[in-house]
């Protein structure tokens, strides 16, 4: 019964051993994979800063080339008006003196 007693004190120390073995072993992985992790989680932290400033990039270009369009469509606008204007007041004038001028050829035929 000693033997047997003895034979179960040493398989519970190897066994002790052997789970502090592998507690080792799992702590061993786990650090492993926490640093990896880490890695991983600084990548795409980095990659998702890039990829913002490049949108930001384009957003500001493309902000920048719709007010420079604006500004020309709207100058655009303007001279078209301006010209607009400038011929409707040029016919104006050019009706209003034919009219003058039919009121006088109807005076002098009087």
């Amino acid at each position: 019964m000693a033997d047997n007693l003895e034979q179960i004190a040493n398989d519970l120390n190897t066994a002790s051993l052997n789970l502090q073995e592998l507690r080792g072993k799992y702590e061993g992985a786990l650090d492993v994979l926490n640093a990896k992790n880490a890695e991983i989680i600084e990548a795409l932290d980095s990659k998702k800063e890039e990829a913002l400033q490049e949108v930001k990039g384009v957003k500001d270009t493309a902000t920048t080339e719709i007010t420079n369009l604006q500004d020309t469509v709207l100058s655009n606008i303007d001279e078209s008006k301006n010209a607009s204007i400038t011929e409707l007041t040029n016919k104006k004038t050019e009706a209003l003196a034919k009219i003058e001028e039919a009121k006088t050829e109807q005076g002098e035929k009087k």
